[in-house]
């Protein structure tokens, strides 16, 4: 028998490696260390474009385990959202400011029949207005009071819910209130322009604003399509809900910058007009400053806009506990909107009236000073000449 040539050693032999492993080997002492490196630095990116996917899909995590994600805005922004308002403090200021409405549209009415002057239609909007500021404040008083709103303490889905119907009720609310104090302006300055060519540009925005209210109520129901119960669902009992999350920005910053708009319209209306009258210059500002009381109304609305915007294009993760500051803040500001914009309607009425009522008691007085002197020392006895005065309601009276 042949012997075997190659022996138990060659069984076991590693294979050589090849020349170019060797001649790379040699030209790199540090390959290894390099070769490792690379792969700290691929898991580094490989945990990286995870995170940035999970930002860009604004996912959150639900209290309970489950996560779901939201639609981030076309044009977020890093802005710092405002505080919102503790639940004493939204339920105290909305108090205050339901006893202010009530009164500026009592003072209305009464100053009216004090000058004996009738009731006309901008009067009955301001009071039409007045009705939907009452169940605003009332819808945002019962929802504070019961912890939907401003309920900043782990909210559940349950509350999720019964929030976005509060917040559907008080934006379909706010619109007819602020719609009917936006025409109870327009109806009053059409009225006391009437023979200035304006009052033709009040007849135009008085369309405008009823297609604002009607555009804009229509919008706000059918911001899910057909499908209303969309917008108040919990987007963790429904992850495909997105409608309400991505148009709720867009529509309600284009409400909030259409009101601020037309606001500024109704302040600047009467001072061209009034500008134009022949009057001394300090009874001239004192009369803008009479008409012009839609300045605080747009001076409230600039800061709601800008806080809409904010919070509608806001880049920071969102959570349900991000919500109920969101829907406190925004409905804080519409509440200071809607209400001063009532007591804005009353205050140019009501100080006229005040005027006139003082004007008529001067008036009273002067003609009972007047008969005076002109009697004489001698009771009873009549002028000559059969002199007629003036009594306060603008008729002459008889011969004294």
């Amino acid at each position: 028998m042949a012997p075997n040539c190659k022996g138990p050693a060659s069984a076991t032999a590693e294979p050589q490696p090849s020349l170019s492993a060797v001649i790379l080997h040699r030209s790199s002492p540090n390959m290894s260390s390099l070769t490792t490196s690379l792969s700290k630095h691929k898991l580094a990116i490989d945990k990286y474009i995870p995170s940035v996917a999970r930002d860009t899909r604004r996912q959150r995590t639900i209290p309970g385990g489950s996560q779901n994600t939201r639609h981030q805005p076309a044009m977020a922004h890093d802005w710092t959202t405002p505080s919102a308002p503790s639940p004493s403090a939204l339920l105290a200021v909305t108090s205050v400011f339901t006893v202010t409405s009530i009164l500026s549209v009592t003072l209305r009415f009464y100053a009216r029949r004090l000058a004996r002057l009738d009731l006309l239609a901008d009067d009955w909007l301001a009071l039409a207005a007045l009705l939907f500021t009452l169940v605003y404040n009332g819808t945002l008083l019962a929802g504070t009071s019961r912890d939907v709103i401003a309920n900043y303490t782990q909210p559940t889905a349950q509350t999720e819910v019964q929030a976005k119907k509060y917040q559907l009720a008080l934006q379909i609310i706010e619109i007819l209130a602020l719609g009917l104090i936006k025409l109870s302006f327009l109806t009053l300055w059409k009225r006391v322009f009437s023979t200035h060519p304006i009052h033709r540009l009040c007849t135009i925005l008085i369309a405008a604003v009823t297609l604002w209210v009607v555009a804009f109520i229509l919008a706000t129901i059918l911001q899910c399509g057909s499908h209303v119960p969309s917008i108040w669902l919990s987007e963790a009992a429904n992850d495909s809900n997105t409608c309400a999350s991505t148009n709720r920005g867009t529509l309600l910053t284009l409400y909030t910058i259409t009101d601020l708009i037309t606001n500024i319209l109704i302040t600047i209306i009467p001072i061209p007009v009034i500008a134009g009258l022949k009057m001394w210059i300090g009874r001239k500002i004192g009369t803008i400053g009479l008409y012009i009381v839609g300045i605080y109304v747009t001076a409230i609305s600039i800061a709601r806009t800008y806080f809409t915007i904010v919070v509608s294009y806001n880049n920071e993760e969102e959570s349900r506990s991000s919500f109920m500051h969101n829907l406190s803040l925004l409905a804080l500001w519409a509440m200071v909107e809607v209400n001063v914009g009532i007591l804005a309607a009353c205050i140019t009425v009501v100080k006229k009236g005040v005027r006139k009522v003082f004007a008529d008691k001067r008036e009273k007085k002067f003609h009972m000073l007047s008969g005076a002197a002109f009697k004489g020392d001698h009771d009873g006895v009549a002028n000559e000449g059969g002199t007629r005065f003036l009594d306060g309601s603008g008729e002459r009276d008889g011969t004294m």
